[in-house]
């Protein structure tokens, strides 16, 4: 038995588009917020000569940018 739409046309494409548009917002801030935090951090690394809190960023930021990266760049890929 399918839906009955009572007002309007169907929204389904809309609807996946708009999940797609946000996840990549969310991608590309994580990504930008990351790349921020370890150029900062490696700049205080040279200025001060410690890099300590780059070592302490690059552990939090490196499994998310791998976890990233086998999202978009893995082999087998579903077809959209």
């Amino acid at each position: 038995m399918g839906r009955r739409i009572g007002v309007g046309q169907a929204i389904d494409g809309e609807v996946r588009l708009i999940k797609n548009k946000s996840r990549q917002f969310v991608t590309y801030v994580v990504v930008g917020l990351g790349s921020a935090l370890i150029l900062g951090a490696a700049i205080k690394g040279v200025v001060a000569g410690d890099f300590s809190a780059l070592g302490i960023i690059w552990a939090v930021v490196g499994p998310v940018y791998g976890a990233i990266g086998g999202h978009y760049f893995r082999t087998t890929r579903e077809k959209s």
